[in-house]
């Protein structure tokens, strides 16, 4: 929808854990679909988190006021919205032809006899983001594994620095935490970035920073409301995949066939390992897609905690490219310019 401008579907499900899930949906109606529900797997806020919300307000104006905009449109469009309910498969042959929903408990478990079963074309899901740490992993810097923030990010002080000296991070990798914090992540580590290369000094460092700290921690107190509401109960979707259900989509590998791996080799304990010998993650998207679910799959049938199970290893290419474009890179690098003939 915002890259190519197109609709994936005419009647189209969105359900997850995420707030982005409205203002896909209003996208949506806008540009023409009909949108026939936005199922929420949590409820909504106890008091106490209202409290905590009103306290990460101030400072996140433009965020509030696109998400009260997205429900607009929504309740004029006439949108269902549900909470307590999680999609549990998606139906169909050639295409979807339906969305298979069902109220859940707090704990996000289906509340038997709740199942329904919607008519649509599209499914879209949207349980939070997975950062994207490859190019970091790559030149060395540590990662751990955060689940609210959206798994394995980047270790960091408070001034954005790295485990590598010469290396500061902001944005994604840091956490998911949005745009606003990222352009404030990103002030705090060009300052520190200034001041060690003398371009600021001290007096000039110590003028800045207060505002963009000021910046940095009502961005911060907003992406910390979001991981504590949104993030995903990732054991109960777990427990939503049987044998046939497909993990890792590029190589079509099963979540039957990861388990029958790691009873056949009990000495599994890395997600790498499990990737060698299955192919899961070693498509055209790199394991971006199912590799949240392959640690979670792990650590589910070995109790082997996500952090030591580990992230898959950074290879590059970090984007699909065609090989044309590696090969003239390759010439580049290699040819030597003819040097000129002199002339009578």
């Amino acid at each position: 929808l915002k890259g190519h401008r197109t609709l994936a579907g005419r009647r189209i499900v969105l359900a997850g854990a995420h707030p982005l899930l409205l203002i896909a949906a209003a996208q949506l109606v806008r540009a023409g679909a009909d949108v026939a529900e936005v199922a929420f797997a949590q409820g909504l806020p106890h008091p106490a988190e209202l409290t905590r919300a009103l306290a990460a307000l101030p400072g996140n104006r433009a965020k509030v006021t696109e998400g009260l905009a997205a429900l607009r449109t929504l309740r004029q469009a006439g949108v269902p919205i549900r909470t307590h309910t999680l999609l549990l498969r998606a139906d169909g042959e050639e295409h979807v032809t339906a969305a298979v929903l069902a109220r859940v408990d707090r704990d996000w478990r289906p509340v038997p006899g709740t199942e329904r079963t919607v008519a649509c074309d599209t499914v879209g899901t949207g349980y939070g983001f997975v950062p994207s740490t490859e190019l970091a992993r790559q030149a060395g810097c540590a990662a751990t594994w955060n689940g609210p923030a959206g798994g394995w990010v980047l270790v960091h002080d408070h001034a954005m620095r790295t485990t590598l000296p010469h290396i500061w991070a902001a944005g994604e990798l840091t956490g998911i935490a949005g745009a606003e914090h990222a352009v404030a992540a990103g002030k705090r580590a060009a300052l520190d970035i200034c001041r060690s290369l003398g371009i600021l000094d001290a007096a000039a460092h110590d003028q800045e920073l207060p505002a963009v700290e000021r910046e940095l921690a009502a961005t911060t107190r907003m992406a910390r409301l979001l991981e504590h509401t949104c993030a995903p109960d990732r054991a109960a979707l777990h427990a939503l995949a049987d044998d046939d259900t497909l993990l890792c989509r590029c190589e079509e590998v099963t979540y039957g066939q990861i388990r029958c791996t790691l009873r056949e080799n009990p000495g599994l304990g890395t997600a790498d390992a499990v990737k060698l010998l299955t192919r899961a993650g070693m498509g055209p998207c790199q394991g971006r897609m199912c590799g949240p679910a392959l640690v979670e799959l792990l650590h589910q049938e070995t109790h082997i905690p996500r952090e030591t199970l580990g992230p898959f290893t950074a290879r590059p290419p970090i984007k699909p490219l065609p090989v044309s474009a590696l090969a003239e890179a390759h010439d580049a690098g290699t040819h030597t310019p003819t040097p000129p003939v002199d002339t009578p």
